[in-house]
């Protein structure tokens, strides 16, 4: 089984992202807080990670992220 398989074979659902996303917004900051700095990562990134990889489950592409130009606004 090469990488690829392995990454298709453990996509999350939507449901399953939602599910995730409950669990993290449910749960205390001061224990959020304690595993940000035990694994060293951002608690709202991963929110904000597990909110786009359930809208992308979901088929829900009519947002497009763009990078920090300015310039045509």
């Amino acid at each position: 089984m090469n990488l690829q398989q392995l990454k298709d074979m453990n996509d999350l659902t939507a449901a399953e992202c939602d599910a995730l996303l409950k669990l993290v917004l449910s749960t205390p900051n001061r224990i959020t807080d304690k595993y940000s700095d035990e694994f060293e990562v951002n608690f709202r990134k991963i929110r904000h990670k597990l909110g786009r990889l359930a809208d992308i489950a979901d088929g829900e592409t009519g947002y497009v992220v763009t990078g920090g130009n300015d310039d045509n606004v």
